[in-house]
């Protein structure tokens, strides 16, 4: 599996996937009836699902017998929503050090989604995030919805990114599903308001990430600082192989996958193999705790328990052989 680091466009949903918005959504028809002292039923949220904001002014003045238009209840909603946007809607966290990544790597992003611009806008400078994206998309402008492959297709072309070098990020499991089928390369992202099982998303997707946080390339290690005498300088090759205790070769291998994601975003030398992935370098405690963290994205990334198996060569003066040295022989 490629970093995810490593490819030259990314595009972001919104609500669910940059901002934890989704609470708000689903608590804003109760909201908006308990202000006009009405107490809403139980299934209003499967009502509304369904219906857009039109309808559901409509629904609100004719089941709850409220006084105001269908006109003036959908604008005391969008003033509900603006104020929400304007003020309260969160990042998700770990959002901003993402995006400071990927832009670190000169990865061009912009914003795919259903939410109206001016909103998307307001929330992403509010939070310091606007300045890392060059454009926002609404879904209306790409001619279909989410649930069509065809919308991302059509986004792309509007950017100007090529879909076989794009990351789409998303949350909700339909759009998930529709990026996939375009064939662009899908990050799922968890979010709370998704009911469809992980596994199922984890097959969709190429990545799974349930918190930005924890994403191997926003974990790479800095270089030890050095020691009075240069103790740090020493010439190591580091031979790892995780062993994952989960049941079924896919998921040994998408947990070993996101292993070696986490040693390529590392920037050092390294070389995977049948049996064990090899990293090379000079820093022998940046070598060690490189190890240390395989494990621990291996736990992170779904395993209860995991073995790890390790070979180290480490010389202060002179050189060691090289994996090249090694094996460039034998791969012609």
């Amino acid at each position: 599996m490629q970093d995810i680091t490593s490819y030259p466009f990314a595009i972001f949903d919104m609500d669910g996937t940059l901002v934890d918005s989704m609470p708000f959504w689903h608590n804003m028809g109760r909201d908006y009836l308990r202000a006009r002292g009405c107490e809403p039923e139980e299934d209003l949220n499967a009502v509304l699902k369904t219906q857009t904001l039109q309808e559901s002014a409509v629904y609100f003045r004719e089941h709850y017998g409220l006084n105001e238009t269908p006109e003036e209840i959908r604008a005391g909603f969008d003033a509900l929503i603006e104020e929400n946007y304007r003020s309260r809607v969160p990042a998700k966290p770990g959002t901003k050090e993402l995006l400071a990544l990927l832009a670190s790597r000169g990865v061009r992003m912009s914003v795919f989604s259903s939410t109206p611009d001016y909103l998307v806008s307001m929330a992403l400078e509010r939070l310091g995030l606007h300045d890392y994206f060059e454009a926002i998309v609404n879904s209306a402008e790409a001619g279909a919805g989410k649930r069509e492959p065809e919308a991302y297709l059509q986004v792309c072309g509007l950017l100007g990114y090529d879909p076989k070098e794009t990351v789409m990020f998303e949350d909700a499991d339909f759009a998930i599903f529709s990026a996939a089928a375009a064939g662009l390369h899908v990050a799922a992202v968890y979010d709370k308001s998704c009911c469809t099982p992980e596994a199922e998303l984890r097959r969709a997707a190429e990545w799974y990430i349930r918190d930005y946080r924890d994403w191997p390339a926003l974990k790479t290690p800095a270089a030890s600082p050095d020691r009075k005498k240069g103790e740090n300088k020493v010439k190591v090759t580091a031979a790892i192989q995780v062993l994952p205790a989960v049941t079924g070769n896919e998921e040994i291998c998408r947990i070993v996958d996101e292993v070696i994601a986490y040693i390529a975003a590392s920037g050092l030398h390294y070389e995977v193999g049948p049996l064990e992935t090899t990293i090379e370098g000079d820093d022998y405690e940046q070598i060690m705790e490189i190890v240390k963290n395989c494990q621990l994205i291996a736990l992170d990334a779904g395993c209860d328990k995991v073995s790890a198996y390790i070979k180290l060569i480490a010389r202060r003066e002179g050189d060691i052989l090289s994996i090249d040295e090694k094996i460039g022989k034998y791969r012609a």
